[in-house]
C-alpha cells in the first residue's frame, strides 16, 4: 500500500480479523478516506464497512460491488 496509491482495497473473506484490521488502519493512516470493501460469507462480520455478500447465484455480484464503491466519491 505504501508503493503505489489505490483506488480500492478489497479485504478477503480468507483475512483474518485481526489482521484485517491492520490493514485497515494501514489504510486510513496512508489515505485521508480509503475506498475499502470487505467480502462476507455471512459467517465472518463485515468490521463495520461496507461488505459484498457472497452470492455463488450471482457471478456479477462482486464486479457489480466494486464498480458502486468506485462511483462513490469519499466524503
Amino acid at each position: 500500500m505504501r508503493a503505489r496509491n489505490y483506488d480500492l482495497l478489497i479485504l478477503s473473506q480468507t483475512v483474518r480479523e485481526p489482521q484485517a484490521r491492520k490493514l485497515i488502519a494501514q489504510a486510513r493512516d496512508l489515505v485521508c478516506h480509503p475506498r475499502i470493501l470487505t467480502i462476507s460469507t455471512g459467517a465472518n462480520q463485515p468490521l463495520g464497512l461496507p461488505a459484498y455478500q457472497v452470492d455463488l447465484c450471482n457471478p456479477g455480484g462482486l464486479r457489480s460491488a466494486v464498480a458502486t464503491m468506485l462511483e462513490v466519491l469519499p466524503t
